[in-house]
């Protein structure tokens, strides 16, 4: 496996390919990332999206390859943060399934149900971010979200 650094400088160097490489190691943490600071999975998408976007355009100008993570890590965090200041009360449908009580269930279950998955997210909201945005990566991992391919930002700006 090629070392970060190695791809990062061919990436600034112009190689599509390489910046691909980057997208795939990059685009979990980034969506994790987004996730955990905005709440919103689209809204996260798009955050992440825009922040490979100036990634591809600010890449240049990163003075140290190795120092790409945290780089990009800023740059994931500043498009989330600039969607959550103009973010508006979301509005939801009664339709989805979350928000369906199971009647089948009956009310103890229901309350049991909904104890436990207060309990989970308080204990989850008590971890450091880090350590949040590390779950919340695990968590996006194992539900089978499709991942990216890693030429989709490269075909995205050209």
């Amino acid at each position: 496996m090629e070392e970060l650094a190695d791809i990062v400088r061919a990436a600034q160097a112009g190689d599509l390919d390489a910046f691909g490489l980057l997208v795939h190691r990059f685009q979990d943490m980034a969506y994790a990332s987004a996730y955990a600071l905005i709440g919103d999975a689209h809204l996260a998408e798009d955050a992440t999206q825009e922040a490979f976007l100036q990634a591809y355009f600010d890449l240049p100008m990163l003075r140290e390859p190795a120092a790409f993570p945290g780089w990009f890590r800023r740059i994931v965090f500043k498009h989330g943060d600039r969607l959550t200041r103009g973010k508006r009360a979301a509005l939801v449908p009664f339709t989805r399934r979350r928000f369906v009580p199971d009647f089948a269930l009956g009310p103890p279950a229901l309350a049991e149900r909904r104890e436990l998955h207060a309990f989970v997210r308080t204990e989850v909201n008590r971890l450091p971010a880090h350590e949040r945005v590390t779950l919340r990566c695990s968590i996006f991992r194992s539900t089978h979200r499709p991942r990216l391919p890693p030429s989709w930002i490269c075909r995205s700006v050209r």
